[in-house]
């Protein structure tokens, strides 16, 4: 099965690093969501990971301020995962819409 991710890189004066779309579909097999997810790199198959908070931020800022979320899923929901650190503190949160799942 061929990789069904699609990714986006930046460059960064700490290094490359991408985001990953991990599609997510219905009990009809309907492509309704994707996970965002980071990677080190382009051709990373899977995460490689530091720090999860440095990059949580990383993929969250190139999602939210760099790309945006329309850009990348259109009308379908964007699911990822929120550091702990981030719920104590909603401030550090990005800007959720009705097309975001926390």
């Amino acid at each position: 099965m061929p990789d069904s991710k699609s990714k986006m890189q930046t460059n960064s004066a700490v290094g490359d690093y991408c985001l990953a779309l991990q599609p997510i579909c219905d009990q009809h097999l309907r492509h309704v969501g994707d996970e965002l997810l980071y990677r080190n790199n382009q051709f990373a198959k899977c995460a490689q990971i530091d720090n999860p908070l440095v990059a949580t931020a990383r993929v969250t800022h190139m999602a939210f301020y760099e790309v945006g979320v329309e850009a990348l899923t259109g009308s379908r929901q964007l699911f990822f995962n929120v550091p702990r650190e981030w719920v104590l503190n909603p401030d550090l949160l990005p800007p959720v819409t009705d097309h975001v799942v926390l």
